[in-house]
């Protein structure tokens, strides 16, 4: 066979002849170089990032600067969505989906292909953001205020402290600063994301003089808004649940609300506009606390190729704040989540390697020949970085999993050749016949096993569809593919190199220790013998 005789003309030019060179010399300039390139390239784990994610829909968010009625809110919604129907066909939409209500609104666009590229998806973005309608009162942001359908990578910093007045304050601060910065936007604090709403505000001296007291007009307050429930009606065949409250219309007046009676005073009514001033302001969405301390988080988009550029410069930005004793910052905990996720991630990957060595330490009833078989899952790591590399593909959480599942699959090559050859000896072949001739028996089926593998993941790796949530299935396959060819190449090729240094390097050491006992031993002489 053609195949197995080069084979074998190489593995005694690396195993046989140059062991020496060949393990300390061209494996780590391969080493070497594969870093050098992920260098060059800024290569690295991106549990964070937002590639290799579904792109669907692109949601566009409508921010009122100021409290607008939900009739208002409608036209204004119309008239983005009248453009986007114009356009339809120039950014690929298949579907639009508008809401509105009271300061409330936004479209969800979806396209025509279904799942589109990071390319398209970026350019439709960037499109709109330059060319949807200006409308007064009106800021367009892209992604709901979870950060998903942003087409933008997100991050978020909470900033911890006592007072929420001066949280508010600090997150206002760091938005300026932040929006200062090239390529972050769409910057959202809690305070933003809050309802906005009518603050009664009781002046105590004015409402003493006629009477009144503070509860009482939040007692009449709550009954008139919230509506008083009555005993339910019976009808005979059913009961019917009886609420008195003002109609929907007239609870959206201020005017009504300022002329509303909130007691008496020497028979003449009191309105509330007598006692109470009103302010415009917005309701916090959320009251986030963490330690026993109140929070506020803002949330922002980064335009870049990776963001962990983002974060650096978001920590250096929030570091330059001068918050005062007791107020810290930190990053948002969606990117906490993501780097404990990352560590734990590493910390499998090492709980992997450790069950694999054990029970391989079981089958050889060894601790040289498990080490051995380990070596190759840094070769599969080689293949993984070279095709993410090349392709262009994320090295994201799915690519993690692969590597995870990888460890499992490339030692399979390495124990079958091990044990052949360990075999071989065992009837009585030399090292160096042992291991030429077992590697040449165990080459097709190394192949063959190696090639099946990749071909049944290759729809997978090549064709993007398959997901779980938004996470697409193609990194991991890649990964898998990547790590398995180059493991099983270099299996084939270093890890016969390195099983015979570490068997002469064994052995040398067992005969080292036997000659050391040998010359201590100390030989006891007859009683009878002088010296």
């Amino acid at each position: 066979m053609w195949l197995r005789r080069h084979y074998l003309r190489v593995l005694g030019w690396t195993a046989v002849r140059h062991p020496v060179l060949t393990a300390l010399v061209i494996v780590p300039a391969v080493l070497a170089l594969t870093v050098g390139a992920m260098k060059i390239t800024n290569f690295k784990p991106d549990s964070e990032g937002d590639q290799g994610l579904r792109r669907e829909s692109l949601y566009v968010d409508f921010d009122y600067t100021g409290p607008v009625d939900k009739y208002t809110s409608q036209d204004m919604v119309g008239v983005v969505s009248e453009y986007l129907e114009g356009r339809r066909d120039d950014l690929g939409i298949r579907d639009i989906y508008s809401f509105y209500a009271a300061d409330a609104g936004g479209v969800t666009i979806f396209f025509e292909e279904g799942v589109v590229s990071d390319e398209f998806y970026h350019g439709v973005r960037e499109d709109l953001r330059e060319n949807l309608p200006v409308q007064a009162g009106l800021v367009h942001r892209f992604g709901s205020n979870e950060g998903e359908g942003t087409g933008a990578k997100t991050f978020s910093v909470t900033i911890s402290g006592e007072e929420t007045e001066f949280l508010h304050e600090f997150a206002e601060e760091a938005k300026r600063r932040l929006a200062l910065i090239e390529g972050i936007g769409d910057l959202r604090g809690d305070g933003d994301n809050g309802k906005p709403e009518i603050q009664v505000k009781v002046d105590p001296e004015q409402a003493g003089r006629f009477g009144i007291s503070p509860g009482s007009i939040s007692q009449v307050l709550g009954l008139t808004y919230r509506g008083v429930m009555l005993p339910r009606l019976k009808t005979g065949e059913k009961e019917i649940d009886l609420v008195v409250s003002l109609l929907p219309e007239d609870r959206e007046s201020i005017e009504n609300l300022s002329v509303m009676t909130v007691g008496s005073y020497e028979n003449r009514p009191v309105q509330l506009n007598q006692v109470a001033d009103f302010h415009f302001g917005n309701s916090p969405e959320r009251i986030f606390r963490r330690d026993q301390r109140s929070g506020v988080t803002v949330t922002g988009t980064w335009d870049g190729e990776r963001l962990d550029d983002a974060l650096e410069i978001v920590g250096q930005v929030m570091d330059g704040m001068d918050l005062p004793f007791g107020y810290s910052w930190n990053f948002g905990s969606e990117i906490q989540r993501a780097r404990q996720q990352q560590s734990e991630m590493g910390t499998n990957m090492l709980l992997a390697l450790a069950c694999v060595f054990f029970v391989m330490a079981s089958l050889f009833e060894s601790l040289t020949y498990p080490v051995v078989v380990i070596g190759t899952v840094p070769f599969a790591s080689l293949g993984v970085f070279w095709l993410m590399m090349a392709t262009g593909t994320p090295f994201n959480i799915m690519a993690m999993i692969g590597m995870v599942i990888l460890i499992g699959i490339v030692v399979n090559n390495g124990i079958v050749l091990v044990d052949h050859i360990n075999g071989l000896r065992k009837a009585g072949r030399t090292l160096d016949q042992a291991i030429v001739e077992g590697c040449g028996d165990r080459l097709r089926p190394i192949l063959m096993t190696a090639g099946t593998t990749i071909l049944g993941l290759l729809p997978l790796a090549v064709f993007h569809g398959a997901h779980i949530g938004n996470a697409e299935y193609y990194p991991m396959a890649r990964a898998i593919s990547g790590g398995l060819a180059s493991s099983t190449l270099l299996t084939l090729l270093v890890m016969p190199t390195y099983y015979r240094l570490m068997t002469l390097w064994s052995e040398g050491m067992r005969r080292g220790v036997r000659t050391w006992g040998d010359k201590g031993e100390i030989v006891p002489r007859p009683w009878t013998e002088t010296p």
